[in-house]
């Protein structure tokens, strides 16, 4: 499961297909593209493991939900993980 890092909810704004993100836990600002700010967006709305962020990307970004998408996916997640934006939960 993934989700947004820190206490206070990141502050996300787009235009035309780019996302500015703010994060307070860690005070910096972030420009992203399109997947990496729609993940963001969806990650906002509560935690969400592998399957439901790639279904609702490949839905919004219409393309197929295959391995060669998943794997684009899993390294927007490491970048996004990177920048300290979100975090994988240990599952229980």
């Amino acid at each position: 499961m993934w989700q947004t890092l820190g206490d206070e909810p990141l502050r996300l704004r787009s235009w035309d297909g780019e996302y500015i993100v703010y994060s307070p836990f860690s005070g910096q600002t972030h420009r992203l593209n399109t997947t990496a700010g729609y993940l963001i967006e969806c990650l906002i709305g509560g935690p969400k493991d592998m399957g439901m962020i790639c279904n609702k990307l490949s839905q919004h970004l219409e393309v197929d939900d295959d391995e060669t998408f998943r794997g684009s996916i899993v390294s927007v997640l490491d970048v996004l993980s990177e920048l300290a934006l979100i975090d994988n939960m240990p599952e229980e």
